[in-house]
């Protein structure tokens, strides 16, 4: 019998077709996953970009709002429809620099901060913006005065007495404007003397010397007030110490107040000067009265308050020469850290109630309330 024959196969053509396939289906996802790579890389660097953008804006403005505070510590906000301040103030242009690949990229925020008026509180906002990348952050701060509510309820206050009044120095009070403002503050136990039957008042028999009484009729009662112990009397009138005050002063006013001393007088006098406005107020502080000598030369004219402090022989009990001080228009209160002579015949002192301004109208010390520094807003 003969044997069977082999048939023979050839190889299956499937397998190869599967292969391809495969081949195929792997360089797929090899494309899928380096586009989701591709992709995901876009975005984190968009991401990175927005980030690091919004940072760059956030500390602009964050820098715009430390600049406000700055401004509100030598100036004094004007509030328009009861809350924010009549104008947005330009602050100073902000400026970062990015480096990618060697190359440096420059970007500059231009930066405004404005203020709402908060009651006792003021709220500072600040915005920095680079085209369509802007951040708006805020905060409270207390606004403090370094003067006490009673530094301008007396024209004229003297630690001592007022001797040897001179010509016919001047001033108005208003009593009748909602406070107990006086003339004339001293301490217990000064001699009073009558100036002229032209002038009446309560009590007619208490004035010093030549002191005119709002020229040759009163308008306003004038009352000489002796109730102070005769010491020092910086703390009734400021709510700081000397060191911290004298620190805020500056020869240009800029900050609003001036320390006065032997060092700096010959730069400050000069005539036909105005010190300060209804609207900012100056502290003016005269170190050791007598080895300053004239401050105010002809036509002077102060806004605020003027404190004169007596010789090294004791804050408070020292003898001040008014005559080197005098001659000058005050709008607010003149007050001696001592005792006062020869107040000359062309001073005139106006209470602060007519002037038109009060205490809140100082520049001062501002104090950050804590917990309030806030992210607005980030675009």
């Amino acid at each position: 019998m003969l044997p069977r024959a082999r048939h023979c196969q050839s190889p299956t053509p499937q397998r190869g077709a599967y292969s391809v396939v495969i081949v195929a289906v792997l360089a797929l996802l090899t494309l899928l996953a380096s586009k989701v790579m591709t992709v995901a890389t876009m975005d984190s660097v968009r991401l990175t970009n927005n980030t690091h953008s919004a940072t760059e804006s956030f500390y602009a403005a964050e820098a715009a709002l430390a600049e406000g505070v700055v401004w509100l510590e030598s100036n004094n906000p004007t509030y328009s429809g009861g809350s924010t301040v009549s104008s947005q103030v330009t602050g100073t242009t902000v400026s970062y620099t990015l480096s990618k690949a060697g190359v440096d990229t420059s970007r500059s925020y231009a930066t405004v901060f404005w203020f709402e008026d908060g009651g006792d509180r003021i709220r500072v906002f600040a915005r920095a913006s680079s085209g369509d990348n802007q951040s708006v952050v805020s905060t409270w701060v207390d606004d403090n005065s370094p003067l006490k509510a009673p530094a301008l309820d007396t024209p004229l206050m003297l630690a001592q007495c007022l001797t040897s009044t001179t010509g016919s120095p001047e001033v108005q009070a208003d009593p009748g404007g909602g406070g107990s403002y006086t003339t004339v503050r001293t301490k217990s136990g000064c001699s009073t003397t009558a100036i002229g039957t032209a002038c009446s008042g309560s009590p007619s028999s208490r004035r010093y010397g030549n002191l005119n009484c709002n020229g040759s009729a009163m308008s306003e009662t004038i009352v000489d007030q002796q109730d102070l112990p005769g010491t020092d009397l910086w703390s009734t009138v400021f709510d700081t110490t000397r060191t911290s005050l004298e620190a805020l002063h500056s020869d240009d006013g800029s900050t609003g107040v001036y320390w006065v001393d032997s060092s700096n007088v010959n730069t400050l006098k000069s005539g036909s000067k105005t010190w300060g406005s209804a609207a900012n107020p100056v502290i003016i502080v005269i170190d050791e009265c007598n080895s300053t000598g004239k401050v105010f030369l002809g036509n002077n004219t102060v806004w605020g308050l003027v404190f004169v402090e007596s010789d090294s022989t004791g804050s408070g009990t020292g003898i001040c020469d008014l005559n080197g001080l005098g001659g000058v228009t005050i709008n607010g209160s003149y007050i001696v850290n001592g005792e006062g002579q020869q107040l000359n015949a062309n001073t005139e002192i106006t209470s602060a109630a007519i002037a038109g301004f009060d205490v809140d109208d100082f520049a001062g010390d501002v104090v950050l309330v804590a917990g309030t520094w806030t992210d607005q807003e980030t675009d």
